[in-house]
């Protein structure tokens, strides 16, 4: 639904365009996280969690956000064994 939204609005161009930022800011986002997961630096990691669950679900990448979600929850609880997976 997200999808046909966005292309009906902006084309296919704006569609490639928010796809292709996504990308770009979920590898940053990625990458961060494994960083700060080798320093335990949690709080980091919640709120690129966080950002990564947001913009997930603006796109409709409703697996991300949920994966995202739980995450958090869980860094939230302490629960950091499965974390890095």
């Amino acid at each position: 639904e997200v999808i046909e939204q966005l292309k009906k609005f902006g084309g296919v161009e704006l569609l490639a365009s928010v796809f292709e930022d996504f990308d770009n800011e979920t590898a940053q986002l990625l990458e961060e996280s494994n960083n700060y997961l080798k320093n335990n630096e949690y709080n980091k990691i919640l709120s690129n969690l966080h950002t990564l669950k947001g913009s997930a679900g603006t796109i409709g990448a409703d697996r991300i956000a949920s994966l995202s979600k739980d995450a958090e929850s869980r860094l939230k609880n302490h629960i950091t064994g499965q974390l890095a997976a």
